[in-house]
């Protein structure tokens, strides 16, 4: 993983838009998936489609 997803993942849910936005898909996939493990999975997929 890029060291901007290991920031991303220190802030949690506090990191800025654009930080996450900048990670690749699997990586943005991959911080949604750990930072919201409480999100309903049809808000997850529409999160990651950009939505």
């Amino acid at each position: 993983m890029s060291n901007e997803y290991n920031t991303a993942l220190k802030m949690g849910a506090t990191a800025p838009f654009n930080l996450v936005m900048a990670l690749s898909k699997p990586e943005r996939a991959a911080f949604i998936n750990a930072v919201t493990p409480d999100l309903l999975p049809a808000l997850k997929t529409a999160a990651l489609k950009g939505a």
